[in-house]
């Protein structure tokens, strides 16, 4: 969904500029003109694939969500609520959110409708929540179980950043390490050895080093660049809907990574259905929202097939089974739940199952990948280091079998 940049003229004549998220130009007009201002000025953000995109992260949303509910059921309103959590906002592009929010509020429009003006921040799920929160009394309740479900969300995307923080780091060092060595030491390491006119004589090791030397630099610089394209077409193709289907079909088809994501996809999914289900929201609207929630097009997919099964009089778990993207493990407690109607509950437990596991394989693969990182670099600093002070011991055993 496209970003606008917008200036207009209050009816207080005062002039006010920000950023609106919505499908297009005409819905941009529509949506500021209905503030009873004079829109000046609309313009699309057209941000490259390398340009940094205004980010607010789950945890940050998890407190926004748990503070403010902790403030409503306390009696502080809606609208003093948001300007203490705008004014304590390091974040400023959740500023710049609240701030529109809280103008929304003042003008009398509900919590839901103030934070629709920002899709990419608040997704359609959150949105459905507090619009039920607000049409049974108990959005404040409703306001803690979404900061409870982005926290528990949040928890796998952090173990698998950590996960993934110690190779990347360790690789970096890697390759800083031997093209520093490779390309300023060991030049000057061979020109004492041809002064000292060994050169021809060096050890097999060290005539390895060379050679690995010669061609390690112009290796590297091919796979950077080739690592850098890989990255924008990645970025690239994640910014469409068959882009992201293909890339989330290689996701999957990663050694390791494929099933964590895989099965943070199904957390995500069922946990969302779960909280949906139990706040009265529709079944078809639930799945078409857990699906997109997911952040897995191939769940959103399945989800949409369930919708249609569901819709033509199928049970919920049969309806599930119509779709390979939900294992056999989740259609068993499904079909177990939905007899004896329960089914909100049990998505609940099968979303902490699926997660626990997701954080259990994160776990596992950073705890395999450590070991495995120490050891290439302890090998290639032994082959780095064995070549070069491979003449000097050779030229020490010479001079002791001389003295002797």
């Amino acid at each position: 969904m496209p970003t606008y940049t917008y200036a207009v003229r209050s009816p207080s004549a005062e002039l006010l500029r920000g950023e609106l998220e919505t499908t297009n130009l005409p819905a941009a007009l529509v949506r500021l003109s209905a503030d009873e201002g004079r829109v000046l000025r609309v313009e699309e953000q057209r941000p490259g694939i390398l340009a940094p995109k205004p980010r607010i992260t789950e945890h940050e949303l998890a407190l926004l969500f748990r503070h403010l509910g902790a403030m409503v059921e306390s009696g502080v309103s809606l609208g003093e609520g948001i300007d203490v959590l705008r004014r304590d906002s390091p974040n400023q592009h959740l500023h710049h959110v609240l701030d529109e929010v809280a103008r929304a509020l003042r003008k009398g429009r509900p919590l839901s409708e103030a934070l629709e003006r920002f899709p990419f921040t608040f997704s359609p799920a959150h949105l459905a929540l507090v619009r039920a929160g607000e049409r049974s009394g108990q959005l404040s309740a409703l306001l803690a179980d979404i900061a409870d479900h982005l926290e528990q969300a949040g928890k796998i995307t952090r173990r698998l950043t950590t996960a993934l923080i110690y190779p990347a780091v360790v690789g970096s060092l890697l390759i800083v390490i031997a093209v520093s060595f490779l390309t300023f030491v060991l030049p000057q390491v061979i020109a004492v050895y041809r002064d000292l006119g060994v050169e021809r004589g060096l050890p097999w090791m060290t005539r390895a080093v060379i050679r690995v030397s010669g061609i390690a630099v112009p290796a590297l610089l091919i796979l950077a660049a080739i690592a850098v394209m890989a990255g924008l077409t990645w970025a690239g193709m994640s910014r469409s809907r068959s882009g992201a289907a293909v890339v989330d079909a290689l996701k999957l088809r990663m050694p390791f990574l494929g099933q964590v994501v895989h099965h943070a996809g199904l957390a995500r999914f069922a946990g969302t259905l779960g909280l949906l289900l139990r706040h009265q929201v529709p079944a078809l609207e639930a799945l078409d929202l857990a699906g997109e929630a997911s952040g897995s097009p191939s769940i959103a997919r399945g989800a949409r097939q369930t919708g249609a099964a569901l819709s033509r009089g199928k049970s919920f778990a049969a309806s599930l089974d119509q779709s390979t993207a939900f294992p056999r493990s989740l259609t068993a407690r499904v079909s177990a739940a939905e007899a004896g109607g329960t089914l909100p509950e049990a998505l609940a437990s099968t979303a902490r199952f699926y997660g626990g596991y997701a954080e259990h394989l994160a776990m596992l693969f950073g705890a395999v990948i450590e070991p495995f990182f120490i050891i290439i670099l302890g090998i290639a600093v032994a082959f780095i280091m064995g070549g070069v002070f491979a003449p000097l011991l050779q030229a020490v055993n010479e001079l002791m079998n001389l003295a002797y």
